[in-house]
């Protein structure tokens, strides 16, 4: 969980930068690709077997550091294919709310019929998919960021702004305490308790 989340934590804020001078749709390419490969790896560590932990550690390193290219991009590219932003964003929160309860008792469900490479490959599928729409994706005038500005001059800036909202960081500072004490502790805990009734499989 720490090689996945730290990444995305610790790189999100390099996310927006790149996006804003790259394109978010680019990045957001760039981190479905990323995602992609580093998910058909993970699948055939799955699948015959992991030697080694450094290589699921570094495969989860790529997802976070990938999802932290992907999320600025998501944001700003509401507006660019929308006109009721807010519309867009509910039906967006919404979404994510019932994959992020559905989504775990579905892969629980396919692990245990199957395995979790093969589920591996059908997330494989699925940022595969999310690149092909990106590309063909039609979006409005992209805004070029100001000439002459250097990559750690946008960062800096970026920072301020990031500062200057009590709120925003606010969330995020709940979130991280939530992955901590909540979170992390209810997945190894459950882990624990499974593993021994159930066996190692069914909680792959």
């Amino acid at each position: 969980m720490a090689f996945l989340v730290a990444p995305f934590a610790g790189l999100v804020l390099f996310g927006g930068v790149l996006a804003d001078r790259f394109t978010a749709r680019r990045m957001m390419i760039v981190a479905d690709l990323a995602n992609l490969a580093a998910h058909i790896l993970l699948a055939l560590l799955f699948l015959h077997g992991i030697d080694h932990l450094w290589q699921l550690y570094a495969l989860l390193v790529v997802a976070g550091t990938a999802n932290a290219l992907f999320q600025p991009g998501a944001s700003s590219t509401v507006p660019l294919v929308s006109r009721d932003v807010q519309g867009a964003n509910e039906v967006l929160r919404t979404s994510a709310a019932i994959t992020g309860l559905g989504g775990p008792a579905l892969a629980g469900v396919l692990v245990g019929f199957g395995s979790t490479g093969r589920v591996m490959v059908i997330s494989a599928v699925a940022y595969g998919a999310s690149a092909v729409c990106l590309y063909v994706l039609r979006l409005g005038t992209v805004p070029a960021p100001p000439p002459g500005e250097s990559l750690w001059r946008n960062l800096a800036v970026g920072w301020r702004e990031f500062r200057a909202r009590s709120w925003l960081w606010g969330v995020i500072v709940i979130w991280m305490f939530s992955a901590v004490l909540s979170w992390g502790p209810q997945q190894s805990v459950a882990a624990g308790v499974i593993v021994p009734e159930h066996g190692a499989r069914p909680s792959a």
